[in-house]
Formats: C-alpha cells, structure tokens, sequence
C-alpha cells in the first residue's frame, strides 16, 4: 500500500530559502520542518496541508495550500 501511494517532491535548501526570501516568510514563527512541507507543498500544484498547527495552517491559508475538511454536523 505504501508504495502505491504518490510522494511529495522535496524542496532543495536554496529553493526553500528562496521562497521564504520573495514571500518573506522570516520571523513568522514556523520552523525549518514547517518551512519544508510548505515548500513541497507549492511544488506539486495538488498538494495541500493538513495540520493542527494554527502557524503552519496560516501560512498555507495565505499561500493556499491549506486542507480543510469539511466538518459535518
């Protein structure tokens, strides 16, 4: 089952640093990780973001990558 499954492409250091430079994403509270996925996610245009994390999940709402389920009542 895990090899059927499709895998992110991962962001190179220079790519990562160069979206936190032309997106300015310094000092926005969000880790180097939290920086990965986010670049990974902008590299394959069908990625989006799960998390918990209000930080990482703000960031992805602004750079619309955030996955939101919908929450049924």
């Amino acid at each position: 089952m895990l090899p059927e499954m499709e895998s992110a492409p991962v962001a190179t250091q220079e790519e990562l640093l160069a979206l936190m430079a032309v997106r300015h994403l310094y000092g926005r509270d969000c880790g180097f990780v939290d920086m990965s996925l986010l670049a990974s996610s902008l590299l394959r245009e069908t990625a989006l973001i799960w998390t918990l994390d209000k930080r990482l999940e703000l960031l992805a709402l602004e750079l619309n990558r955030a996955y939101r389920p919908k929450i049924h009542s």
